[in-house]
């Protein structure tokens, strides 16, 4: 099962559980519910931990250009610091920036989304991520409580957020709506 439709699946059984609260006589089903996504949620965290030095190291031995036109113009997100995001929010008219971190398993299972919504024609927004934390000033400076938490600015002004993971058709609604 590929991460984008894992993630509408929880979402969906996450809005369920939230619908049912209340019916005694799906106790039972709810309970399995919440089994369900707390094991996913453990599994993910899990997998995401063992990935975590590996893709450290491998970060390592790789060089990254990190200037504005090669992250706006990629098609695919990139990393970000602080002085670069002030760049990109001030010479982009839409930017979703994405906090994460590599020990993060929703963090991760975004990262599909992401990269399709970067490629897709269906929305002209730059997506940039930051890694919090490497970069944790900016994690407090944008008041970021979970993750991965998604800012969407447009014109440099912040005019959504959400915590959280996301499918592809629920990200890029977030993004167009």
């Amino acid at each position: 099962m590929n991460s984008n439709l894992l993630i509408l699946k929880l979402n969906q059984l996450e809005h369920w559980l939230e619908e049912t609260k209340g019916h005694y006589g799906k106790y039972p089903l709810r309970w399995l519910g919440y089994m369900v996504v707390a094991i996913v949620m453990v599994m993910s965290n899990l997998l995401a931990l063992i990935r975590w030095p590996i893709h450290s190291l491998i970060k390592v031995f790789q060089t990254t250009q990190s200037n504005v036109e090669v992250a706006i113009h990629s098609s695919q997100p990139n990393d970000v610091d602080a002085d670069l995001l002030d760049e990109i929010l001030k010479k982009r008219p839409k930017v979703l920036v994405d906090f994460w971190a590599a020990w993060c398993g929703p963090c991760i299972m975004m990262n599909e989304p992401l990269k399709k919504i970067a490629v897709s024609k269906d929305t002209d927004c730059t997506i940039v991520k930051v890694n919090t934390v490497k970069y944790s000033q900016l994690t407090e400076q944008y008041n970021v409580k979970g993750l991965p938490t998604l800012v969407l600015f447009e014109k440099g002004k912040e005019v959504k957020r959400y915590a959280g993971a996301l499918s592809y058709t629920e990200l890029k609604d977030f993004i167009n709506s």
